[in-house]
C-alpha cells in the first residue's frame, strides 16, 4: 500500500497542500496544523487530505513578536560626504504564478541568496490594489555600491531565478537618492 506522503494532491483553484502553505509562511507543516486548528488558517479535509484556502494563507498574519516600541523613530539623515541610492524595479508576475512566487521568494530567503553586494536594504513587496505587481527595492550607501559591471551580473541571476514567474518584459527601473531616513 501506497504511503500517504506520496499522494498527488488534487489541484483544486483557490486550495493549496498544507507543505505549500508551509513553504509560503516559512513554518513547518505541524504549525500549519496548528494554525488550522487555531482557526486561523482555512483549511478542509477530504479524506486525508488537508487543503488550505490560498487566500486565507495570503492573508494570514502572525502574531507579532518582540516588545512594541516606547519611543518614535526619527528621521535622520547621513552624515558626511555619504549617500543613499536606491533601484527600484516594480515588474508583472505572470498570470497564476503568485503561490510560486511567495514559494521562491522563501526559498531565496532560507538560503540567502540574491544578498546583492553592499546592500543595506532589500524589499520586495506586493502591490496593496493587485497581487500580479511587485516592487522591488534595492538600497545602498554610495561608499559601499558595487561596481556597475558586479551589479548587474547580480541583478541577472536574480533575474534568471524569477524568471518563470515574474514578466521581467514589464519591469520599469528607477534610480533614486534618499534624502531622508528611518
Amino acid at each position: 500500500m501506497a504511503n500517504i506522503e506520496d499522494w498527488e494532491i488534487p489541484e483544486m483553484p483557490g486550495f493549496i497542500s498544507t507543505q505549500q502553505a508551509a513553504n509560503i509562511l516559512g513554518v513547518t507543516q505541524q504549525r500549519i496544523h496548528q494554525y488550522i486548528t487555531e482557526q486561523r488558517l482555512e483549511a478542509y479535509r477530504a479524506g486525508s487530505i488537508i487543503l488550505v484556502s490560498e487566500q486565507s494563507v495570503r492573508e494570514f498574519k502572525p502574531h507579532l513578536t518582540g516588545r512594541p516600541r516606547k519611543r518614535k523613530v526619527s528621521w535622520r539623515v547621513y552624515r558626511g560626504e555619504s549617500l543613499v541610492l536606491a533601484t527600484e524595479i516594480e515588474v508583472r508576475v505572470r498570470p497564476g504564478q503568485q503561490t510560486r512566487l511567495a514559494e521562491k521568494l522563501q526559498s531565496i530567503r532560507q538560503a540567502e541568496r540574491h544578498i546583492f553586494t553592499g546592500s543595506i536594504a532589500r524589499y520586495i513587496l506586493e502591490d496593496s490594489a493587485t497581487s500580479d505587481l511587485v516592487s522591488i527595492w534595492l538600497v545602498w550607501k554610495d561608499s559601499e555600491l558595487p561596481e556597475p559591471a558586479q551589479q548587474e551580473r547580480e541583478l541577472a541571476a536574480f533575474r534568471a531565478e524569477l524568471d518563470d514567474v515574474l514578466d521581467w518584459q514589464t519591469a520599469r527601473y528607477q534610480h533614486k537618492k534618499g534624502l531622508l531616513y528611518t
